[in-house]
């Protein structure tokens, strides 16, 4: 979006957009998509390449469900993560509220609502990249994250891929996320794989996800998306931190 309006502020003639929306929830695609449509109207050529259709995420895991309902075993599998009243507030706005979240051995989640709503957030909690996670009640593979905790064993247990890593470690999102499948983990977090992708290339990943997951039935796994053509085959456990419009 800041580079949108960078763009702008030289008023162009042209506009040549390569995935304008990545990253971007529903609400937000459709109102960049009506600021792009207000500049045509007034004249501005617009190119967009490499852009896709974005379908709710919430009606890939209605699909998942169909295909691989729910087990009455899954709450006899050993709690992975654990998050209990976490109450987390920046000024005015409350980003949770005496949220609680237990995500179990094998299962796989899908992690959702609009941009700003605290994804990347309760995923930092579960890495401990967050000091704010010290300061909650979270216990992952039944350890809690507390200041004096030897953590360095869950840490090697964890794997992530995400915008902010590839910028950082100057990977492609295939190259990190072939990074991470290596590490073998035992808990996969996946905040937004397919961010930047064509739609080509965002299929491939996908798939590449798929075929690990179902080589690794224990393995859990939590993955943010906003597109439905973003969550891999699998997924039906979400928890939706937002309305989707």
């Amino acid at each position: 979006r800041a580079l949108f309006a960078r763009a702008l502020l030289k008023n162009p003639r042209k506009l040549v957009l390569v995935s304008p929306m990545a990253g971007l929830d529903i609400a937000h695609r459709a109102m960049f998509q009506r600021v792009m449509d207000r500049l045509k109207n007034q004249g501005v050529d617009i190119t967009v390449v490499d852009d896709e259709e974005t379908l709710n995420p919430l009606e890939a895991v209605k699909d998942n469900r169909a295909r691989h309902p729910f087990e009455g075993k899954d709450r006899n599998r050993k709690a992975v993560v654990e998050m209990r009243d976490i109450t987390l507030r920046f000024g005015r706005r409350t980003l949770f509220e005496n949220l609680s979240w237990t995500i179990r051995e094998g299962e796989r989640w899908l992690l959702c609502g609009p941009n700003g709503s605290g994804k990347t957030t309760l995923l930092a909690f579960m890495t401990g990249d967050s000091p704010l996670a010290y300061a909650y009640d979270i216990r992952l593979f039944g350890v809690p994250r507390a200041i004096g905790n030897n953590l360095s064993k869950v840490r090697r247990r964890i794997a992530m891929v995400s915008p902010e890593m590839q910028a950082y470690l100057g990977l492609t999102p295939e190259a990190l996320l072939d990074q991470a499948l290596e590490k073998e983990p035992d808990l996969l977090l996946l905040d937004e794989p397919c961010y930047n992708l064509s739609a080509k290339a965002a299929k491939k990943v996908v798939a590449r996800i798929e075929r690990w997951v179902k080589k690794h039935p224990s393995a859990t796994v939590v993955c943010v998306a906003h597109s439905a053509s973003h969550v891999p085959a699998g997924f039906n456990h979400v928890l939706n931190l937002g309305r989707q419009v």
